[in-house]
């Protein structure tokens, strides 16, 4: 399928997840994904990275990750954003083991997602590897020069993407209260959201919250009359967990304006 027009005010760059359980799925994972871009120019230049975790092994020693990212490294070309998600793979990698991927030149890329920010906060030197934050909350704490991270890399990016770039953009005014004010709302309304989630089933709860968000976010105004999105089991979403997101996140999505896709 060929790609869409590229917006002349746009320069977007894609990574990709290669998100299995063990290193040969990883593999395999991976030489697919490199095949697909052999074949399309167009598609492989927007690419930044590939995304790998450690293997799903609650037992996993820092010596088997590293051999886990080595094998991987070894068979593939792609640059690798090293994702730590101990939620879903039940092991961490330890500030030592970051350091000792990040002596190759293609890890470019640390997110973590654990919450913990044990990597991040470390100290420890990690060459050219940027370094982002994926659990939703903290937002202005987590950054430079505050805190440890360049950036984040966030689920609720897709829905909160407003908010959040009124929060650089504070940050970068120097408007210091405001962007306090601003990060510990948004903190409180997604951590809201995400709770109200955990009963809703079909998906993980981040997901569903997500979705409940971006049926406002996509629809406006007409959010209540547009079809409710589908979870991953096939079933729609309810409609109370979106009239949740819409009772704590009034002030930060589209509840009476215009959603993307109006």
């Amino acid at each position: 399928m060929p790609l869409p027009a590229r917006s002349p005010s746009l320069n977007p760059s894609l990574i990709f997840g290669a998100l299995r359980p063990t290193t040969a799925s990883v593999i395999a994972r991976l030489q697919h994904l490199e095949h697909r871009l052999g074949e399309d120019a167009a598609l492989a230049s927007r690419v930044a990275c590939a995304v790998v975790c450690p293997p799903v092994d609650a037992e996993a020693s820092q010596e088997a990750i590293l051999a886990h990212y080595r094998a991987v490294m070894a068979a593939s070309r792609l640059p690798i954003a090293v994702y730590q998600l101990p939620q879903v793979t039940g092991c961490r990698i330890a500030p030592e083991t970051l350091q000792t991927l990040a002596e190759s030149p293609r890890v470019t890329l640390f997110k973590d997602s654990s919450g913990e920010d044990q990597v991040a906060g470390s100290g420890l030197d990690f060459g050219q590897v940027a370094l982002v934050r994926g659990a939703e909350g903290g937002y202005l704490e987590a950054l430079k020069p505050q805190g440890p991270y360049d950036g984040w890399l966030l689920s609720t990016g897709n829905v909160l993407g407003d908010p959040l770039r009124r929060l650089l953009a504070l940050k970068v005014e120097r408007q210091d209260d405001a962007a306090a004010r601003l990060s510990a709302r948004l903190s409180e309304a997604v951590a809201a959201i995400f709770a109200k989630a955990q009963g809703e089933g079909g998906a993980n709860a981040f997901s569903n919250a997500n979705r409940a968000m971006d049926q406002i976010a996509a629809h406006g105004s007409a959010w209540r009359s547009a079809p409710l999105p589908l979870k991953v089991d096939g079933n729609p979403l309810s409609m109370g967990l979106v009239e949740a997101a819409a009772d704590i996140a009034a002030d930060l999505l589209p509840i009476d304006g215009a959603g993307y896709l109006s």
